[in-house]
């Protein structure tokens, strides 16, 4: 299993399955599709607490420069940018 830690600003996103994204460092052991997901609010502190229990659909490598996105190597255009800022739980680019 693969535990990820979310921040108490998504942790409702989370728990409700809106917020299905997350882009997150390389791992020493990387996520693979099929793996199962521990999300949790809190970890490592009193009183964290899981959110769900989910199963990897994709994986994806993302890369984000001076406010451009790319994913898999494809930039994404200004459109893209938005809808996909919005899935990963934030409101507007910056």
């Amino acid at each position: 299993m693969v535990a990820y830690n979310f921040k108490d600003q998504f942790a409702r996103l989370v728990e409700a399955g809106i917020k299905r994204q997350t882009v997150q460092l390389c791992r020493q052991r990387p996520t693979r599709v099929g793996d199962t997901l521990q999300l949790y609010t809190g970890m490592r502190r009193p009183g964290a607490r899981l959110l769900r229990v989910e199963r990897c659909t994709c994986v994806s490598q993302v890369e984000i420069y001076r406010g451009e996105i790319s994913v898999n190597g494809d930039n994404l255009g200004p459109m893209s940018t938005q809808d996909f800022t919005w899935r990963d739980g934030f409101s507007r680019v910056e």
